[in-house]
């Protein structure tokens, strides 16, 4: 039999086809560029996003100013971060005052949407074109800083799911589901601890979740686009009712557990702006103690503001670190450059 010869241009695009036929994707530096330059666009008055390449998908200005840093933890922090400053060292004093009081840290920071989907901003990219946090988180470890790897866990989760949204598509935040899932990796971290059965015991409160519903939302990212609502399928959680569950307030100011941060913690929580009510981070991780905790949070820095607002409740309650045990701190990931300070705020007045 005649052998069948290929021509050289045949051999390739056989190869091409063996391989998948796909083009590599975006490098991280050209992601990076890519980002920086959106964060730096144009934009109309009232508008803090831009539309990613998937037109359903909204990205903040902001978000993409500190992808387009890259592996921002390399980098003369004089240049990258509008604090001109390492935020490390403020981070592990608030730590260190924290452990003087028996309290532990837990720092979460929540990605930039376009991190998790990469792909809905540019097509051509996907999680390989964003560098590992995992790389600054363990230069924070190494200085004792407790960190929740929120990059891992959300890609873990969408690769396993990728219907299962983590992110609203035209809101600057992390889905209802989304939150839940940060409400959860939260409570894996601390729920060997020996004081939460205490603790659970001495509120006595049940808790627990609702059934889901669907609400229907304009993101803070939607103004200037021509966007419908989107739907997103909530779980309430708080204290079991005869009517399903009521919000608990995060107010129990004697609680073992405190979280302070910006509006990651408040989103489908607060209702409003916020989306929602009974459905975000807070709310989740109390059904999932069993018990009230401490919240002090702000809708803009979640960075000195929130720290101020700590401040000043110690203040004005003397007794208020009593007890405490654990600190949650709750902030877009973003802050690492984008914050305009990074202050050394003491737990209580000198």
């Amino acid at each position: 039999m005649t052998p069948i010869r290929f021509p050289v241009l045949a051999i390739l695009l056989l190869t091409l086809v063996s391989c998948g036929g796909e083009e590599a994707a975006l490098a991280p530096g050209a992601f990076a560029d890519e980002s920086a330059k959106a964060g730096s666009s144009e934009r109309a008055d009232g508008q803090i996003g831009i539309q990613g390449e998937d037109p359903e998908w909204l990205f903040l200005f902001s978000e993409l100013i500190h992808l387009g840093h890259g592996e921002f933890w390399s980098k003369d922090w004089t240049e990258v971060a509008a604090a001109a400053t390492d935020p490390a060292p403020v981070i592990a004093a608030y730590k260190d005052a924290l452990a003087g009081k028996g309290v532990e840290l837990l720092i979460v920071p929540v990605p930039p949407k376009a991190a998790i989907y990469p792909e809905k901003f540019r097509a051509s990219a996907n999680e390989s074109s964003v560098p590992d946090r995992a790389a600054y988180y363990a230069k924070l470890q190494e200085q004792g800083i407790d960190v929740l790897d929120l990059q891992a866990l959300f890609l873990e989760k969408k690769a396993a799911d990728p219907a299962q949204l983590l992110y609203c598509r035209q809101d600057s935040h992390p889905s209802a589901f989304g939150c839940q899932l940060i409400a959860e990796a939260i409570y894996e971290k601390v729920k060997d601890a020996d004081w939460i059965a205490g603790e659970k015991a001495a509120d006595g409160r049940e808790f627990g979740t609702g059934e889901p519903e669907t609400i229907s939302f304009m993101g803070d990212l939607a103004e200037g686009f021509s966007v419908g609502e989107e739907k997103m399928e909530i779980i309430a959680a708080g204290e079991k009712t005869a009517d399903g569950v009521t919000q608990v307030d995060p107010d129990n100011t004697t609680s073992p557990v405190i979280i302070v941060g910006d509006s990651h913690s408040l989103v489908f929580s607060i209702g409003s702006d916020m989306l929602a009510k009974s459905a975000g981070v807070t709310d989740h991780l109390q059904a999932l103690l069993g018990f009230g905790v401490f919240q002090q949070s702000n809708k803009g820095s979640g960075i000195d503001s929130a720290r101020m607002n700590l401040l000043r409740a110690a203040v004005k309650e003397k007794t208020l670190w009593e007890g405490k045990k654990l600190l949650v701190w709750i902030f877009g990931e973003r802050e690492f450059t984008q914050a305009t300070k990074w202050r050394e705020i003491p737990l209580e007045a000198p």
